[in-house]
C-alpha cells in the first residue's frame, strides 16, 4: 500500500553496510509490527558534497526509491491463530475486546490499535510521547507503536509532563508542558489557526504575529482516518 507519505532526511556520510543494516532493521520491524499489512520502503543516495545540486540529489533518491519499492518483495509468514473480527485478516496476535453490548471481538494488532485510538479521537485533547509506558492518567489510552509509547488523551485531562518527551496539542498553539519537554501541534483535517483581525476572510495566522518569542514549535498537518467503537 502506498499512502503517499514521504520523509527526506539529510544524514552524515556513513558506510553502505551500516546503512543497509539499519534500513533492513527498520523495514523488518514495520512488517513484523503490522503482520505484512503495512510496509515501509527506505532508499538512500551516495554521498554528495555540500555544494551539490539538491534537485539532482532528490532525483537520484526518487529513482532509487522506485527501484527499491517495486524491485523486491518480502515474504511474510503469519502463523494465524484465527481471523480478525474487524478486518477478516489472519493474525497470530489476536486481542480480545469487550464491547458495550457485552459481546467480545477478536482484533488483530492493527485493528486493536485503531480501536483504542478511535475511542478517544472524537474528543481528542492531546497526544504525548512517553518516557515510560505508564502515563498515570485516567481515560487516556496507552499505545505502543514500533517500540515507542504514546498516550492518547481526551479533552479535560491534565498532562503528566514529567513523563513526556513530546507533547502534541490539538489545533491550538500553546505550550502545555515546560522544562525538558518538546511541544508540538497537530492540526487535524487541515484546521489552521486564523487571524481574529481578518474578519470573515479567515486568513491563516502568521506565526510571527503570534509572538512565539525565543521558542520553537513544530506543526504537523494530518487527515484523520481513525475508526473506533464505543
Amino acid at each position: 500500500m502506498n499512502t503517499g507519505g514521504e520523509v527526506v532526511m539529510l544524514i552524515p556520510d556513513v558506510g553502505e553496510d551500516v546503512l543497509n543494516e539499519a534500513v533492513d532493521d527498520v523495514e523488518s520491524a514495520v512488517i513484523s509490527e503490522f503482520e505484512g499489512r503495512l510496509g515501509l520502503v527506505i532508499a538512500y543516495t551516495k554521498a554528495h558534497s555540500v555544494d551539490a545540486s539538491f534537485r539532482e540529489v532528490l532525483d537520484e533518491l526518487e529513482r532509487e526509491l522506485i527501484r527499491r519499492r517495486y524491485g523486491r518483495y518480502r515474504r511474510v509468514h503469519i502463523n494465524g491463530m484465527g481471523l480478525c473480527d474487524m478486518c477478516g485478516m489472519a493474525s497470530e496476535k489476536l486481542e480480545r475486546v469487550r464491547m458495550l453490548d457485552g459481546t467480545t471481538l477478536r482484533m488483530c494488532p492493527f485493528c486493536y490499535k485503531a480501536h483504542e485510538i478511535g475511542t478517544v479521537s472524537r474528543r481528542l485533547g492531546f497526544i504525548a510521547r512517553l518516557r515510560t509506558s505508564n502515563y498515570g492518567r485516567d481515560h487516556c489510552k496507552n499505545v505502543n507503536l514500533l517500540g515507542i509509547d504514546y498516550a492518547i488523551c481526551p479533552e479535560g485531562v491534565s498532562p503528566n509532563c514529567s513523563n513526556e518527551y513530546v507533547h502534541y496539542n490539538l489545533n491550538e498553539l500553546r505550550f502545555s508542558c515546560t522544562g525538558n519537554v518538546a511541544n508540538s501541534v497537530i492540526f487535524l483535517n487541515t484546521t489552521m489557526p486564523t487571524d481574529p483581525e481578518a474578519g470573515e476572510t479567515g486568513d491563516v495566522m502568521d506565526l510571527e504575529k503570534i509572538g512565539m518569542g525565543n521558542m520553537a514549535i513544530t506543526i504537523r498537518l494530518m487527515q484523520t482516518r481513525w475508526v473506533g467503537l464505543s
